[in-house]
């Protein structure tokens, strides 16, 4: 009696562990080239590749990306190569994005956006020492008055970075104090018995503020020599042209001290913040200028109110002289900036350590105080489902953001760096060397099992060629999502042959499709990197080829498709031993023109050819292949067959 078998749905993806004969029938054994979020059922190639137009020279050879989105709603990208940071501005304009700012020397290894700014970790490309942070902005003000300063980046020097260089008297401010006398004298509302220090502190991005500076002004009755009425403080800032750009105020501090010990008795108090993104300082009072410096005048009557103090302000002690860390890895929860592998003088076990800024203050770092000790250095830290979570190479910590304390651990799961693990809606997805990860919010899951080479083999679960070493933060797995078509991608850079190889997981169908030659890929020193954008469409930056030039591409964004092969599982009909007579082959697709072609082996041939006539055989495979640019969509496939009888 003849039968017929046929495969009307293509929808479980690859796999490729199991034995050939046994998975489910429309399982492929392998594939390349598919694309699972097709609709339902249908076979169909994933659409080709799309050049972003102007992107040579911008982020083609980029590794790592974050988006700043101003108060335009314009998207501008900050993105970092080999040995730059730069800023591509207007991402979105529908001819030309510029370059923001003229790159800017930062071996960047981890970065976190906070409004209209980007924090950067600076460290080395295997997570060594770090150095200064950059911090890349755009500062939607003037300084004094003056133009609207637009796009910076700071990352050159310690005075000239993310952190809040503590201001230096003499060199970058100065605070001058004359008494005030009537005559006849006035009743002071200044006591003989008290000394008062004037100092100031630098406020940045309007919200952050450094360590008092480095020297206090003093004003006593018994050195003026006579009962002032009021005290006049003249705060000079010197060559203003130089001050960081991020600077927006000066807090006037004063405190009072033992005359006999000179020590402080009270803690400073704020007097007044002075305004510098305007040119008037406060209330009426505007900024003079003299020669390259700026001044401005402050009658101090010493009214008996009780202002806040500098500890009340910056919530860090007025005696701290440093509020900075240095940091190779970042993240961000609930407005506090995280930082881990870090470096901080006195601190000799820094790199492994994690401190916590203040809320939305995202360089103010109480270091004495908001840190946590890590059982080893990081090579991974994200933000999730309200955690903080730690990877090394081959353990996950997760850490209470409150307490600061390391509330559960995992040993035998890693990360392999800052840019192999990506926050969704869906979970948190990332992989180490030995598997690909889901934690759904409420459990990890490993989902790599179905595909992964045996480790050691290649050491690297894709089996694809790799060109990391262990502890790098650049040349490794980029994970990045999808949205629309709901696929995690771990894209495997392979800069010796100069192409991008991808695994990608279908998380609504769990299924795994591969894609290989995704994209070209530089040389190792010339970048290679992936991210989203604000449809959740994916971007790739290809790197520098041998003799080529690079390219920044919209995964999915052109019009055509590539060629692909799909080749099913081993058919056994439920009775691998009994000889079965092959009669016809019918296909269901789309094809006008140039159809797929429909290939088959038998027995474990392992040779595949064009059916012609009727073929006995125990076993059967079948293959699907189609050239680049058709699209053509199958539907499925149905064989006739009988089975012979039985001795």
């Amino acid at each position: 009696m003849r039968e017929r078998f046929a495969i009307t749905d293509f929808n479980s993806g690859i796999i490729n562990r199991a034995d050939a004969e046994d998975i489910l029938e429309n399982t492929a054994i392998d594939s390349n080239n598919i694309d699972g979020d097709a609709p339902e059922g249908q076979l169909q190639a994933i659409p080709i590749a799309l050049t972003k137009p102007n992107s040579n020279n911008l982020a083609q050879a980029s590794r790592l990306f974050e988006w700043i989105k101003t108060k335009d709603t314009k998207w501008h990208l900050v993105h970092v190569d080999s040995a730059n940071i730069n800023v591509m501005a207007d991402f979105y304009h529908a001819t030309a994005p510029t370059a923001g700012i003229t790159p800017v020397a930062c071996v960047a290894t981890s970065m976190v956006a906070h409004n209209e700014e980007v924090h950067v970790a600076v460290g080395t490309a295997t997570l060594g020492t770090p150095t200064f942070p950059n911090w890349t902005g755009y500062c939607d003000y003037g300084q004094f008055g003056g133009a609207t300063l637009g796009w910076k980046s700071l990352g050159t020097s310690a005075t000239s970075c993310a952190s809040l260089t503590r201001p230096t008297s003499t060199l970058d401010y100065l605070v001058g104090l004359t008494g005030h006398t009537v005559t006849p004298p006035a009743v002071t509302p200044f006591l003989a018995d008290k000394i008062y220090h004037y100092n100031v502190s630098f406020v940045y991005d309007g919200v952050q503020e450094t360590p008092m500076g480095t020297g206090y002004q003093s004003f006593s009755i018994s050195t003026y020599g006579a009962n002032p009425d009021y005290v006049t403080v003249v705060v000079t800032l010197y060559a203003v042209a130089s001050l960081n750009p991020r600077v927006t105020g000066v807090r006037l501090y004063k405190r009072e001290a033992d005359p006999s010990t000179g020590l402080p008795i009270t803690l400073y108090r704020l007097q007044q913040e002075f305004n510098v993104a305007s040119s008037t300082a406060y209330g009426s009072t505007s900024w003079v200028t003299s020669g390259p410096d700026k001044t401005v005048t402050y009658l101090d009557y010493n009214n008996a109110d009780s202002p806040s103090s500098y500890e009340d302000n910056a919530g860090i002690a007025e005696s701290l002289i440093s509020n900075d860390v240095y940091y190779t890895l970042n993240t961000d929860l609930n407005g506090f900036h995280f930082v881990a592998g870090c470096l901080k003088t006195g601190l000799p076990d820094a790199s492994m350590m994690m401190f916590r800024s203040k809320q939305y203050r995202y360089d103010m770092f109480n270091w004495t105080n908001d840190y946590l000790k890590l059982p080893s250095v990081p090579t991974a830290l994200k933000a999730f489902a309200g955690k903080i979570w730690a990877f090394d190479e081959n353990h996950l910590y997760r850490i209470n953001p409150d307490g600061m304390y390391i509330e559960d651990s995992t040993e035998g799961i890693g990360c392999l760096s800052q840019r192999s693990v990506i926050v969704t809606d869906y979970g948190m997805f990332w992989c180490d060397d030995k598997n690909a990860y889901w934690h759904d919010g409420e459990k990890i899951v490993p989902i790599g099992d179905a595909i992964k080479t045996n480790y050691g083999a290649t050491a690297q679960w894709t089996g694809f060629a790799c060109n990391y070493t262990r502890g790098s933060q650049f040349l490794t797995t980029c994970v990045v999502f999808h949205a629309p078509k709901n696929y995690v991608m771990f894209i495997v850079p392979d800069h010796t042959s100069a192409i991008s190889n991808v695994w990608a997981f279908h998380v609504q169908k769990k299924r795994w499709d591969k894609w290989t030659s995704f994209t070209q890929c530089g040389q190792t020193t010339s970048g290679f990197g992936a991210f989203s954008g604000k449809g959740g469409e994916v971007y790739i930056s290809t790197g520098i080829p041998a003799g080529g030039s690079g390219l920044l591409v919209e995964a999915f964004g052109g019009a055509t498709w590539r060629s692909f092969y799909w080749t099913s599982k081993i058919f056994d009909f439920e009775q691998p031993a009994r000889l079965k007579r092959i009669k016809t082959i019918n296909t269901d697709n789309t094809a006008t023109t140039s159809a797929p072609a429909f290939t088959y082996s038998f027995d474990r041939s392992g040779s595949f050819a064009s059916f012609s006539a009727i073929t006995q055989c125990r076993l059967m495979q079948v293959k699907i292949t189609e050239a680049t640019g058709y699209g053509n969509i199958i539907y499925s496939f149905e064989i006739l067959f009988r089975r012979l009888s039985e001795l």
